[in-house]
């Protein structure tokens, strides 16, 4: 994320102004990194700059706080997102797969069925998070067979 940093304060000793295109590729690096505090920085730097946020940067956002496990942001960031933009496959993908990580598997078939309610086609990678998800309740069902 540093050089990504670094090219977004290059551009502007160019005088060219970064886009959301260019704040999205520094937050998509922070999430590689799993560095937040750089993705918080970057996220209020693109809102001082009047820059709204897309559907690929809310992506990158929700991301970079479902790495860390951060369920709640990761919900918070998503009904934002709703408020100005549409989800997409993307978007639901990575919601499912939060809930995977992080054992919210009730979750995920809302999260799923809101996806086909707005009408958005799920793919082989949205099949693989519900896959994912099963997989994490199976093994949650383990754990607690061991305290019964």
């Amino acid at each position: 994320p540093s050089k990504a940093l670094s090219v977004l304060s290059r551009m502007r000793d160019f005088d060219v102004d970064p886009d959301e295109a260019s704040y999205t590729a520094v937050l998509n690096a922070c999430a590689k990194k799993r560095d937040l505090k750089t993705a918080g920085m970057v996220a209020k730097e693109m809102l001082r700059a009047e820059i709204a946020p897309g559907v690929s940067t809310y992506n990158a956002l929700i991301k970079c706080y479902a790495k860390e496990r951060q369920f709640d942001q990761v919900l918070a960031l998503f009904e934002d997102m709703k408020r100005d933009v549409t989800p997409n496959v993307v978007t639901y993908n990575l919601l499912i797969d939060a809930c995977a990580q992080t054992d919210n598997t009730a979750y995920a078939s809302e999260i799923f069925d809101e996806m086909l309610q707005a009408g958005v086609e799920y793919d082989i990678v949205t099949l693989t998070s519900l896959i994912k998800v099963r997989h994490s309740t199976l093994k949650l069902t383990a754990r607690l067979k061991l305290f019964i």
